[in-house]
């Protein structure tokens, strides 16, 4: 995007978009969570009151159950220890009632003034199981049951269990005392249990275990008959004769008669009661469930409505935070718009700016000073070039005018012809050195690289300047350290080799030396030239690499060269890769270092740290 303002913006409303999202949704989720957990704590509670209730409701029902059982079992107790009595006064009838001796009592018995009528009726017949209907008001002491009600009693007869009696709602002898029931009914215990009767209808039942309150001993065994009965006529023949063993009502000897009851109502009111509190629970789940789902779609409609005025905040919000946020830029642009080729100070007070843009400010306020430096450079080069070129043409120019003004001989001409010559060497030499740091500034100066023997190369290079050398008095010494193989450009090597010789030789002492010495080592190779010159003070070693500078101006008449030698020589080791120091003492000599990279050259292998092997140089320095 062309505008920073506006990708500032956009990144800033899409960085806050997704926050409000996600704040959004975590604010949903959580409150949906607790909305869950709300919800299925409140169904369990219900949950746990509807069983709670379900379990009041049934029992109470089972209370009541038992309560009625109970109430009907102990008139039917009651009634089965009268009928005993009627037994041991002899008023067992054993016969057909119009047969018996007391046939007499029947219808006393089915008069209005015995009341124990119905009792004495039946001691008079065959016993027999008796079905008794819902109702029987002419006999308030049998049991009595109302409509939805059932019972059925059991009696134990030569340890078989017989059902005695049975009501009239029942319909019948349908029920059976199993195991379970038995053996609760006789721990004490109620047996609850529901059953089905033929006609379908659903009734909860109890069984309940009763004791005749009266022992008949001796009555009904038959070892014990005699005692009783002599000669078989019974009670000495007042009475009739005791009914022989498995009739009547016989009991073991010495045990409680035991009369079992099982009691059962209609569950209908009951299941009403539990179906009534199912629907409330449904009904106020249901509700619940609504009313949460209400609460969520309001919260994600307030979520919804929040998050989109929170955005719309952020967008006029933005983009005046961000036009004030890159003021400080804005100021910054306004100053470097105000630089010119005359004036190349930054009109800005960098305490000022914020502390993202003061590096920047830094680094241009440096730009700017290399700019006005390297502007200053050329001014002088191009004053240099001017003075160095000057003086050869004005000598080649006075030269050929003084020879013009007459006729010469043909020696005289040779001289003038000779003299001028030089002059264009020297020219033509100048020209090449500008030519060559032109080509270098524009990247045109390309690299030839090629395996090259250095020690060979130096040889080369020493045989070249050994005349020089030898001219002024000085020794020329060359130190072989091994085989010492690079790959690299060989002219770039030898201008550089030939350079640092020459300024040995032309700023040494009479009678000095020069030592150059090449090795390899740790993949890369070490160049070193030490002369026992003047040496170069601190302030020039700074400058020593830029062009059209002398460390001596002063002998800038007695030298041939205008200080391009050296910049020649850092460029041509910038570009193959490599890094060049100095160490100088004044008085005492100099020493120049050369580091080069022993494999590929810096244009194919990405360049050479050029700042660690200058640090390398002068830690072996």
């Amino acid at each position: 995007m062309r505008s920073i303002r506006l990708s500032l913006i956009l990144y800033f409303l899409l960085l806050m978009g997704a926050a409000l999202a996600g704040v959004a949704y975590f604010c949903y989720q959580s409150t949906q969570e607790a909305l869950a957990a709300k919800e299925s704590s409140t169904t369990k509670l219900w949950i746990k009151q509807f069983d709670e209730s379900q379990a009041r409701v049934e029992a109470e029902f089972d209370d009541k159950l038992e309560a009625r059982a109970r109430k009907i079992g102990g008139k039917a107790v009651w009634y089965d220890n009268r009928l005993a009595w009627l037994k041991v006064l002899g008023m067992i009838g054993t016969q057909p009632q119009n047969n018996g001796y007391l046939a007499w009592l029947l219808p006393l018995a089915e008069s209005a003034h015995f009341p124990p009528r119905a009792a004495v009726v039946h001691a008079f017949t065959p016993y027999d199981l008796r079905i008794q209907p819902p109702h029987s008001e002419d006999e308030p002491t049998r049991p009595v049951v109302e409509e939805g009600e059932f019972y059925q009693t059991y009696e134990v007869f030569k340890e078989r269990l017989l059902p005695a009696e049975a009501s009239g709602t029942l319909g019948g002898f349908h029920w059976q005392l199993t195991k379970d029931a038995r053996s609760r009914a006789d721990k004490g215990k109620p047996f609850f249990d529901e059953v089905k009767l033929p006609a379908g209808q659903k009734v909860r039942r109890i069984t309940l275990r009763f004791e005749v309150g009266w022992k008949q001993r001796g009555l009904v065994i038959e070892s014990d008959r005699k005692e009783f009965t002599p000669k078989g006529k019974g009670f000495g023949g007042w009475f009739p004769p005791l009914p022989p063993p498995g009739e009547g009502r016989p009991t073991q000897p010495g045990r409680q008669p035991i009369l079992y009851l099982q009691f059962g109502a209609d569950t209908s009111g009951r299941d009403r009661a539990i179906a009534e509190l199912r629907s409330n629970l449904g009904r106020d789940l249901a509700v619940l469930s609504s009313d949460l789902d209400q609460t969520r779609r309001e919260l994600r409609t307030q979520l919804l409505w929040l998050g989109l005025g929170a955005f719309a905040a952020l967008v006029v919000g933005g983009f005046v935070l961000v036009w004030l946020g890159l003021s400080p830029l804005k100021r910054l642009s306004d100053a470097v718009s105000q630089v010119s080729e005359r004036d190349f100070h930054l009109p800005i007070d960098q305490t000022k700016l914020p502390g993202e843009l003061k590096p920047i400010a830094g680094r241009l306020a440096e730009t700017l000073d290399q700019l006005k430096a390297a502007f200053g450079r050329e001014k002088q080069a191009a004053a240099d070039i001017s003075h160095e070129l000057r003086t050869p043409v004005a000598a080649l120019l006075t030269r050929l005018e003084i020879a013009l003004r007459k006729q010469r001989s043909a020696e005289e001409y040779r001289e003038v012809l000779v003299d001028c010559r030089d002059s264009g060497q020297q020219i033509s030499s100048l020209v090449e050195r500008l030519l060559a740091l032109a080509r270098l500034d524009a990247g045109a100066d390309l690299l030839r690289p090629r395996d090259v023997d250095m020690n060979v190369l130096m040889d080369q290079c020493a045989a070249l300047v050994r005349p020089l050398a030898e001219a002024r008095g000085l020794r020329l010494s060359v130190h072989h350290n091994g085989p010492a193989n690079v790959h690299a450009d060989p002219d770039k090597l030898r201008e550089v080799l030939t350079n640092l010789l020459h300024n040995a030789i032309e700023y040494n002492k009479p009678d000095g030396s020069i030592d150059v010495k090449v090795e390899r080592s740790n993949g890369h190779l070490d160049m070193e030239v030490r002369d026992t010159g003047i040496g170069i003070t601190p302030e020039a070693r700074q400058h020593i690499f830029e062009r059209f500078f002398r460390a001596d101006p002063s002998r800038q008449a007695d030298t041939p060269h205008a200080g391009l030698g050296l910049a020649i020589v850092k460029g041509y080791v910038d570009l193959m890769g490599g890094a060049i120091d100095v160490q100088s003492t004044v008085g005492e000599g100099s020493t120049f270092k050369v580091r080069l990279p022993v494999g590929k050259s810096a244009s194919e292998s990405g360049g050479w740290d050029r700042k660690k092997m200058q640090e390398l140089l002068r830690v072996q320095g």
